[in-house]
């Protein structure tokens, strides 16, 4: 029996899988392009002047994005950032934030088949450091508004139902999140899907003796995902029972 000694890629035991936090943050920067967008002309209108704060303020005091499981949790954890509790009221609110729920699920069909083996991470030298899967999942979002006057709630709701039925979201939209997986950047198609009717649902939040306004809606994401098995080279011996040799350009069959 012949005994050979040779290099091969076993997995070392650690898998790394995609940090769902960057398809978060690339759907909340979706929508901050849709929400900064929305305005008021006449801004001396008494219904108009809560929206017209929100309007002046900064992208990023308009709409903030995380784990909250209610909306009062999101407001108390919002007043906790504000340096003079005063003026919460007024500099905090109107305000947008968006929410996944940490449940996961995968996709069917042929449009978003697991890949198995999709591809290779490997070192400088060609050394593969990594075997890459890729998965479709489905993720579920809601986008909530929260506002003290009902025609602000009105407005800032408006503007998400029209964006869903005018933005083309009819049909699916696309973009891309950017992400790392093994040490390698990686861009992973995102699609997005709000249901044209984009039905809000009434919500509120208790502020200190009064009561915050609010609508929610809910919309599904379906994001490439990964994860990398870790690999190193390791040396294994193989048996061979039966050697097949050339001798004078015949082949010669020798048992071992």
């Amino acid at each position: 029996m012949l005994s050979l000694s040779i290099d091969k890629n076993v997995p070392t035991g650690k898998v790394e899988t995609t940090d769902l936090t960057d398809v978060d943050r690339a759907v909340a920067n979706y929508f901050k392009a849709a929400i900064s967008e929305l305005s008021v002309a006449d801004k001396t209108r008494p219904e108009n002047k809560e929206f017209s704060r929100f309007e002046a303020r900064d992208i990023s005091k308009k709409m903030y994005a995380g784990q909250f499981d209610t909306p009062q949790e999101f407001v108390e954890k919002l007043v906790e950032k504000c340096s003079d509790k005063g003026k919460a009221r007024s500099e905090l609110f109107p305000v947008f934030y968006i929410s996944r729920d940490p449940a996961v699920s995968f996709t069917d069909g042929t449009d978003y088949a697991d890949i198995t083996n999709y591809g290779e991470i490997k070192s400088p030298t060609g050394e593969t450091l990594a075997v890459v899967n890729k998965s479709f999942a489905k993720f579920n979002y809601t986008i909530n508004a929260l506002a003290w006057d009902k025609s602000t709630i009105g407005r800032m709701a408006l503007g998400v139902a029209m964006f869903a039925r005018h933005q083309g979201v009819h049909s699916k939209r696309h973009f891309t999140a950017k992400t790392m997986i093994g040490g390698i950047p990686l861009t992973m198609n995102v699609e997005l899907n709000i249901p044209r009717d984009a039905l809000g649902e009434s919500i509120s939040a208790p502020f200190a003796e009064t009561r915050l306004n609010g609508i929610s809606f809910s919309f599904e994401v379906i994001a490439e995902v990964y994860a990398a098995i870790f690999t190193e080279s390791r040396p294994i011996t193989v048996s061979v029972r039966d050697v097949v040799i050339m001798e004078d350009g015949k082949q010669v069959e020798l048992s071992q």
